[in-house]
């Protein structure tokens, strides 16, 4: 079932009294409002858009649990004790351990859950996912269309309580402020009116899409990004109106690539809506390098085929601008596996004669030029580089992976870009997702799911696969539950 604004079940707020209110129809709110309804609340969503979905439509819509009926069912032996050692040594302990332990004790069993479902799992999961820094066994999963294969279980499990008007959804519509009755937010004003109940939350997703509010949090830095549009940072300008605290700003990792638009600045270039699919290859694991990385200053700053995306991913932090080029000549294009899947030879050809996303010149001081990067640093880094490769001595980086030297004209250049797509700070809650001031008091009726949450509470100063859509899930239909139960209590 697809909702947009010409929906017959957009809703007349007249007369329905919500039992909760949900900002943001996305990753954690949907299963959120499945999970209260099936308890029997009343759910209102607002969603800013004219779509349910939210990040899901753009999001691989990775997951991860260790101890689950697939894993057993494929003789992988793992526990959510497992997947709790993993995450703090990748993390370096820096997560927030208390909702950790409870993500991944919660976790195996939504996992069989979906299953039980029908969730259209991609075959090959659980696998271990090198685009992170990999979890020791096998416990990361997805759908077969990525974050879509959520959105339409979700849908379709909603699909009863929207048409009997249990759970509705107010389109195009922005929460401006949250109403406060003394210490406890009773409700929100959207759009010009109010809507009030028992409990609100905040499922309004990151920052991805606000320069103003990454430059804030963390220090200034641009940001470029693939995040999902509305991805504002409402929640958290929200909350902090009431006094909330912002914890998980003092980490941050950009992704380990992305080409910046030419045409839009501090976008990530996609040719399709809603997808992030013309990436470079840059996973050792996957396709060794045959290129040469250099930052701006015409530098090699890691070996290309370094096994650790962690170590990368500081790295490129380190450069200037988080940006550096791939470099590489016309053997390597014609003799490689393709850089970018979506790109090969010809098409690659192509747009370096167009000279927008990729460069071309016939010699490597005309590609410096057109990189802007100093000509003498650049020619001296690639004859080092061929010099040890032709000796057959060690490569001045250590690297292993050395095919073909950097030699044959003409000459290519393609620029990358550390990027965003989740984002790292959010808001203190408490084991039960209600959200807290700096001094550690709740600000009552007021809760928060998601990736509001910041990611950095889940992967601390460090990438974990599956620990952003995961906890967003698990936790949204955690609290669902919770909540409305709540509700019924107060009622009894």
């Amino acid at each position: 079932m697809t909702m947009t604004t010409s929906s017959p079940l957009s809703p007349d707020t007249g007369g329905f009294t919500p039992d909760l209110i949900a900002v943001g129809a996305g990753t954690a709110g949907l299963p959120l409002a499945l999970a209260a309804a099936q308890e029997g609340a009343r759910v209102l969503l607002i969603e800013k858009t004219d779509r349910l979905g939210g990040t899901l439509f753009l999001s691989t819509g990775m997951f991860s649990a260790g101890g689950t009926r697939r894993q057993r069912e494929r003789g992988i032996d793992d526990s959510p004790d497992e997947h709790f050692a993993d995450i703090l040594r990748i993390s370096r302990g820096t997560v927030n351990q208390e909702l950790v332990r409870r993500y991944v004790d919660l976790a195996p069993a939504f996992v069989d859950w979906l299953q039980d479902q029908g969730f259209a799992f991609e075959e090959q999961c659980p696998v271990i996912i090198y685009g992170h820094e990999p979890y020791r066994k096998p416990r990361t999963y997805w759908g077969v269309e990525e974050g879509r294969s959520l959105l339409a279980l979700f849908l379709r499990l909603l699909d009863p309580y929207f048409q009997r008007g249990q759970v509705r959804v107010q389109f195009n519509t922005r929460v401006e402020q949250l109403i406060l009755e003394g210490e406890r937010v009773v409700g929100v004003v959207a759009g010009g009116k109010e809507y009030r109940a028992p409990a609100v939350v905040l499922t309004t997703g990151g920052y991805a899409s606000s320069p103003e509010l990454f430059a804030r949090l963390h220090g200034g830095r641009r940001l470029v990004s693939i995040g999902n549009l509305a991805s504002t940072g409402d929640g958290i300008l929200l909350a902090e109106q009431v006094g909330a605290q912002v914890v998980g700003n003092q980490y941050f990792l950009p992704t380990f690539g992305g080409i910046e638009d030419p045409d839009r600045p501090g976008r990530v270039y996609t040719e399709a809506p809603d997808r992030w699919e013309i990436t470079a290859r840059l996973v050792p694991q996957v396709r060794p390098p045959w290129e040469l990385w250099v930052n701006q200053r015409g530098e090699r700053f890691i070996r290309e085929d370094e096994a650790s995306v962690d170590n990368r991913e500081r790295v490129l932090l380190q450069q200037p601008d988080m940006r550096f080029w791939i470099v590489f000549d016309e053997r390597i294009l014609r003799e490689a596996p393709p850089l970018v899947l979506k790109w090969p030879a010809p098409r690659l050809r192509e747009l370096a004669r167009e000279g927008r996303l990729v460069k071309l010149a016939p010699t490597l001081e005309e590609l410096a030029a057109k990189m802007e990067v100093p000509a003498e640093p650049l020619l001296a880094t690639v004859a080092a580089y061929n010099a040890a490769l032709q000796a057959g001595a060690p490569d001045p980086l250590g690297r292993q992976h050395r095919p073909l030297p950097i030699a044959e004209a003409p000459f290519y250049a393609l620029r990358q870009q550390g990027s965003v797509l989740r984002t790292w700070a959010g808001l203190r809650v408490d084991r039960d997702l209600a959200v807290l001031r700096p001094d550690g008091s709740r600000i009552e009726g007021l809760y928060a799911v998601g990736e509001v949450l910041g990611a950095a509470q889940f992967s601390g100063d460090s990438f974990c696969g599956g620990m952003s859509v995961g906890p967003a899930l698990v936790f949204g239909r955690e609290l669902g539950r919770q909540l409305a139960r709540h509700v019924a209590a107060a009622r009894a």
